[in-house]
């Protein structure tokens, strides 16, 4: 269900499947009703995150760390089954740049230490395309409708799980992402 490549694990889903928000729709809720709503599917997604952040707290040895973030990829390869694409969830824009080419690169929080973000240079994006073209609406917006700080949601395909030695993929989780659609929340 996985490709280790270069330090990322890369999902492998048959199907191609974000800020601190308010409060969580129940199961089967629609965000539309309030414009802070967590879609179900996002709670899901971040309660697999905050489940194995406190079991790996009380974890001491390297082994039993090692073990635990694991159990993370499986649980994160269970949860890509179901798809890695993500509609309507909620987040908040906390980095954005641009490449020497030009394009964009963001990174959005959807809880603590939860990060979903582009690429950060055309080399590494080479045939992932998460970089935000220059000629996309959703550039002309970054800064100045969408600063750092505000509150968004997002619509986004997940491909990439960081487990680079760089990152802790259990404390600091980072998952690459593909955004398509990027709305301010007021």
């Amino acid at each position: 269900m996985r490709n280790i490549v270069s330090g990322v694990l890369i999902a492998t889903a048959m199907v191609v499947a974000s800020p601190m928000p308010a409060f969580a729709a129940e199961p089967g809720a629609s965000p539309q009703g309030h414009a802070d709503a967590m879609p179900a599917r996002e709670a899901a997604f971040i309660a697999i995150f905050t489940d194995e952040r406190a079991r790996y707290a009380t974890m001491r040895l390297p082994a039993q760390r090692a073990g635990e973030q694991i159990v993370l990829e499986h649980r994160l390869s269970q949860f890509m089954q179901g798809g890695q694409d993500v509609r309507d969830w909620v987040g908040v824009i906390r980095n954005f740049g641009k490449t020497l080419e030009g394009d964009a690169w963001l990174t959005i929080e959807i809880a603590p230490d939860l990060m979903l973000s582009t690429l950060r240079s055309a080399p590494q994006d080479r045939g992932y395309q998460t970089l935000i073209p220059s000629y996309s609406p959703t550039f002309a917006t970054l800064g100045r409708e969408l600063p750092v700080g505000q509150r968004v949601r997002f619509d986004a395909s997940m491909l990439i799980f960081d487990v680079s030695d760089k990152v802790d993929p259990v404390e600091r989780s980072r998952l690459i992402a593909r955004f398509w659609k990027l709305q301010a929340i007021p």
